[in-house]
């Protein structure tokens, strides 16, 4: 649904919500576009996917959360970088690559990689909230 939830009639474009909600809703859009991402994380870790793979998935979220945060060019950016749908054939080649019951280096790292995305998410939009008061206020 974020990335490609309807075709533009007589082409092969897709948009999803995330560009359209970072259009709409600058800031908000953004933000739970990023949550919305972070969820295919934890559904990550309940199918057991590599930490290194869980690295791959939270930098596809960090590019999109990080570019996507920019006024314009992040909306643009949105329409063309599809971070869930990486993700998503990720989790989808990786599922299950891991026994059952993880190693204690295996929930570090993972916890680490997770921590790291919501850092990603939250980053950008704390940016712009600082920006725009900044802007109002002339300064800090």
């Amino acid at each position: 649904m974020l990335d490609s939830a309807l075709q533009v009639p007589g082409t092969r474009l897709k948009v999803g919500l995330d560009p359209v909600l970072g259009l709409v809703l600058p800031g908000v859009g953004d933000a739970i576009s990023g949550a919305v991402s972070l969820s295919v994380l934890f559904l990550a870790l309940q199918y057991r996917v590599p930490a290194r793979i869980l690295g791959r998935m939270v930098w596809n979220v960090s590019i999109d959360a990080g570019v996507g945060a920019i006024p314009v060019v992040g909306d643009i950016f949105d329409f063309t970088f599809k971070a869930n749908e990486l993700n998503f054939e990720l989790l989808m080649l990786h599922r299950g690559d891991l026994p059952k019951h993880g190693t204690v280096i295996y929930w570090l790292t993972a916890s680490l990689f997770l921590l790291l995305g919501l850092v990603a998410v939250a980053a950008p939009i704390g940016l712009v909230i600082w920006c725009v008061l900044w802007l109002r206020h002339g300064s800090f």
